[in-house]
């Protein structure tokens, strides 16, 4: 038997990509777990109603797993003193580099996903040293590092000191339900639009967004996400400077009703992104049948693929007349829509949930579930 706890910190994130992936993976994982793996699910109590029907034990985060008291806890007791008795699990998940609860027991194999390094185009100088700082010595625990994309796993390799540690590539899921009812959003207007969904922040690239719609007069723009950062109010003060208050709306986060009702409403989504380690929201708007536009950059043409349509550069004209011509193109084939919910199910977390099963199951010595399990 395979004793594996996932790390589920990220679940107090609510509405956050780190959340639904946590999410999402955990409920796979649940249904995919064969009677070789023992799964333990550590989340916050709040959140153990959403984890029911996994057949996972639920535990509640332990303070002594924290990784700044590990880290204390390690310097003042030597490793043989924390490896007494048998281990409690074999394999430990954390779900993201910044993971807040890591083992202390030394002989417990840890699989840390590792999503992106966008921090490095994000921070600078002291801030950037700490974040990979701290990265850095989760890896140097991790056994195993995975990630959601080939851009990121090049990144990771060149950026982090990965000894003879294996970075292994497992694509996420789709994240939302293209069949689940949909609600409108709260005070939305009439007409056609477009939809930029994530976090706003500067590496969105959002603001070229703005610029390009004074050339798409036609639609509007609704910008959907957590509007927290202070780029948000730039972002709304750059609409006002343009005349575009009618046109353009910072909306704020959504739950997955709106999410849903947004993507199959919407003429396309729109991602100039300058830094994902996957693109979520990409995979959303196709599973919808909806059309995208991105950013030629980090991992989103892995995800979008042959079906998307690319800005190479950020000048308005440039990223209308990419714009038009995707349209153009859309419009004239009436199978779009099907080839894009084609191409979003490729991506599936059954297929994550096994990656990562075969991977617990590797490092606790076994090459594969009995005969017949599941």
């Amino acid at each position: 038997m395979t004793r594996v706890l996932l790390s589920l910190d990220k679940l107090r994130e609510r509405n956050s990509g780190l959340e639904r992936f946590s999410l999402h993976l955990a409920r796979a994982l649940g249904e995919a777990a064969a009677a070789d793996v023992d799964l333990v699910f550590m989340a916050p109590r709040r959140r153990w109603p959403d984890l029911g029907g996994t057949g996972a034990r639920l535990e509640p985060p332990r303070f002594f797993n924290k990784s700044r008291i590990q880290s204390a806890v390690c310097r003042i007791v030597p490793a043989g003193m924390r490896s007494w008795g048998r281990p409690r699990y074999d394999v430990w998940h954390a779900l993201a580099q910044d993971a807040k609860f890591l083992p202390l027991d030394p002989r417990i194999r840890l699989v840390l996903t590792l999503h992106d390094l966008t921090v490095r185009r994000i921070e600078s100088g002291k801030k950037l040293a700490q974040a990979m700082k701290r990265f850095q010595a989760n890896v140097d625990r991790a056994s195993v590092v995975v990630t959601g994309s080939h851009f990121a796993a090049e990144e990771i390799r060149e950026h982090l000191r990965l000894g003879d540690r294996p970075v292994e590539v497992i694509y996420h899921g789709i994240t939302l339900d293209p069949a689940a009812p949909g609600r409108k959003p709260a005070g939305l207007g009439e007409g056609p639009f477009l939809v930029a969904l994530g976090r706003v922040v500067r590496t969105k690239n959002l603001h070229t967004l703005i610029d390009m719609m004074t050339l798409v007069p036609d639609r509007n723009l609704l910008i959907v996400g957590d509007d927290s950062d202070p780029h948000a109010a730039e972002l709304r003060n750059r609409v006002a400077d343009a005349g575009l208050n009618d046109r353009v709306r910072v909306l704020g986060p959504v739950g997955d009703p709106e999410r849903v009702w947004l993507f199959h409403h919407a003429d396309a989504l729109l991602q100039p992104s300058l830094a994902e380690g996957f693109g979520l929201p990409v995979l959303e708007a196709m599973a919808c049948g909806t059309p995208v536009f991105l950013a030629r950059r980090t991992s989103l043409p892995e995800v979008g693929g042959e079906l998307a349509f690319y800005w190479d550069t950020f000048e308005p004209d440039a990223m209308a007349t990419v714009f038009h011509r995707g349209m153009t193109v859309v419009a004239a084939d009436p199978t779009y829509p099907d080839r894009l919910v084609a191409h979003a199910a490729t991506f599936s977390w059954a297929a994550a949930a096994k990656g990562y099963l075969d991977i617990y199951r590797s490092l606790a010595g076994v090459s594969s579930p009995p005969v017949g399990a599941g």
